[in-house]
């Protein structure tokens, strides 16, 4: 607009219009309102796709902003995926290894005694369970039999089976009486809550021929 009001000056300053050019002053109003329309036009058209730009720019970078999100959700969501597979493989592992040492408990032989027919059988509900037996054969021939059930199952309850072993094999020559009596001493003093073990212990003594 300003370049065409110089021009205009310009031409009119040297006599480049009017009569000689054969322009009217209104012809020249015409072309610089021409002018100015243009200019006005343009400059909204200008203003209108910057604004359509920054629109789009806008759109774009909450879209990658969105993206960026999802995929740092989606990585999160992954490596704590692998972690909880890692830890539950890892317990996995722990428990098998827990039934192999509960099960390297128990006993390997079935004592053979002339007046006994001895057969045992245990399937256990879970990979560590409460379930325990046993079988102590003096030299005398005096068989005590242990059989077992501690509450629950896991690691508690196979915790709770070594001990129990542990004690009957440590007082297996003592009265019964005084065995139980001991052994409930011993786990009331560990502390372990509401674990119990149901426990019978069976002493069978060879009869002597006369």
């Amino acid at each position: 607009m300003l370049a065409l009001t110089v021009l205009y000056e310009v031409l009119k300053g040297n006599n480049l219009i009017g009569p000689i050019a054969g322009l009217s002053d209104t012809y020249i109003y015409g072309a610089l309102a021409l002018g100015i329309a243009m200019s006005v036009f343009l400059s909204r058209r200008f203003a209108k796709t910057n604004e359509e730009l920054e629109v789009q720019l806008e759109q774009v970078r909450d879209l990658s902003e969105r993206t960026m999100v999802h995929e740092r959700q989606a990585r999160e969501a992954e490596i704590e995926r692998r972690l909880l597979e890692a830890d539950n493989s890892r317990k996995t592992e722990e428990l098998e290894e827990a039934r192999k040492l509960q099960l390297s408990m128990l006993p390997q032989e079935i004592p053979s005694l002339s007046e006994l027919d001895i057969a045992v059988y245990m399937r256990t509900a879970s990979e560590v369970g409460g379930d325990y037996y046993d079988f102590l054969l003096d030299q005398d021939d005096t068989l005590t039999v242990a059989v077992g059930d501690a509450t629950g199952h896991g690691m508690k309850a196979g915790t709770l089976v070594a001990v129990i072993k542990g004690l009957v094999h440590q007082l297996r020559s003592g009265e019964l009486p005084r065995v139980f009596e001991t052994i409930s001493g011993v786990i009331r003093s560990m502390n372990l809550g509401n674990l119990y073990m149901s426990l019978t212990l069976l002493r069978i003594r060879q009869t002597i021929p006369a």
